[in-house]
C-alpha cells in the first residue's frame, strides 16, 4: 500500500485532486462501484482509506481495473506528476500482477448501478408510442 500512496495519494487522506462527491462519481460512471459503500469505510471516510480498503478486498481484475482507471485520469489531469511516479505505478502494477493465486483472490464489487432492465423499458416505450403526439411528447420529456 506504501506504492499506492506514492502514485495516488497527494495529501494524506486525499487521492489525487478528488472530493467526496467527484470520487463517488468517478467511481460511478468510470468503473460501476459504489466507493461509498459501508465495507469500503471500515479504516475510515476518507478517500485514500476507502480506495485501500476497496483495494485490500476485491479480486485482482478488479483491482488492476481501478488502478488504470485512477492512472488514466491521473495522467491527462496531472500530466508531470504522472511522469514523476510511472517508475512507482508500474511497480505497483508489476506487485499486483505477479502476486500468487491467494493474494489475488478477493470478491466482487459493490455496483453502483445494475443495468437497464430492458424488459420494463421496452414495456413503457411501447406504451408511450400508441399516445397520441402531444401526451406522448409530454411523457416522453416527463420520462427524460
Amino acid at each position: 500500500m506504501r506504492l499506492l500512496n506514492i502514485v495516488f495519494e497527494s495529501d494524506p487522506g486525499w487521492i489525487l485532486d478528488f472530493s467526496n462527491r467527484t470520487l463517488s462519481a468517478f467511481f460511478d460512471e468510470e468503473l460501476n462501484i459504489d466507493i461509498d459503500d459501508e465495507r469500503y469505510q471500515k479504516e475510515g471516510a476518507s478517500k485514500a482509506k476507502r480506495v485501500r480498503c476497496l483495494l485490500k478486498q476485491v479480486d485482482r481484475e478488479t483491482a488492476l481495473r481501478v488502478l488504470g482507471a485512477l492512472w488514466q485520469y491521473k495522467t491527462e489531469s496531472m500530466p508531470e506528476l504522472a511522469e514523476q511516479s510511472r517508475n512507482d505505478y508500474l511497480a505497483l502494477i508489476s506487485r499486483l500482477e505477479n502476486a500468487g493465486t491467494d493474494e489475488a483472490k478477493g470478491v466482487k464489487p459493490v455496483q453502483a448501478w445494475h443495468g437497464v432492465d430492458w424488459h420494463s423499458l421496452i414495456a413503457e416505450m411501447n406504451e408511450m408510442k400508441s399516445l397520441p403526439p402531444h401526451p406522448r411528447g409530454f411523457r416522453f420529456e416527463a420520462w427524460l
